[in-house]
């Protein structure tokens, strides 16, 4: 397991050299640290470039549920950028879209303690985007 800098090209080929497989998950705007939004789409591309350059056999991209309905949604539209550039690379994937994580619910924010459950999102967030309803 091998975390990176972002950014940080050389890191990832040396974490990656002899590999077979990669596992990716990028944290984004909504995550402990927001991740600014180009950032978070450029640390994708890049663990998926370098992964294939590495000659890993499969990658695995943590995307997030309706990704393809995306376009629009800030939070979760860059998930769909990096679903196609695994694509556009022809890098040997799959991509899994969870709704959530359990460490969501382990953020103080989330309300589990108190005994009321919450999300991150406002109420309507995903009917927001276009061909949304």
């Amino acid at each position: 397991m091998a975390q990176d800098r972002p950014g940080d090209r050389a890191t990832l080929e040396a974490a990656m050299a002899g590999v077979h497989g990669v596992f990716s998950v990028q944290a984004g705007v909504l995550g402990a640290t927001p991740v600014p939004y180009d950032a978070e789409i450029a640390r994708g591309r890049l663990i998926a470039d370098v992964a294939l350059a590495a000659g890993a056999a499969h990658l695995v991209f943590s995307s997030v549920a309706g990704a393809p309905r995306a376009g629009g949604v800030r939070a979760f539209e860059p998930k769909l950028r990096v679903e196609h550039q695994l694509r556009r690379i022809r890098a040997p994937a799959t991509i899994l879209r969870p709704a959530s994580f359990m460490d969501d619910y382990a953020d103080p924010s989330s309300g589990l303690g108190s005994g009321t459950l919450a999300t991150p999102l406002a109420a309507g967030v995903l009917a927001s985007g276009p061909g949304l309803t």
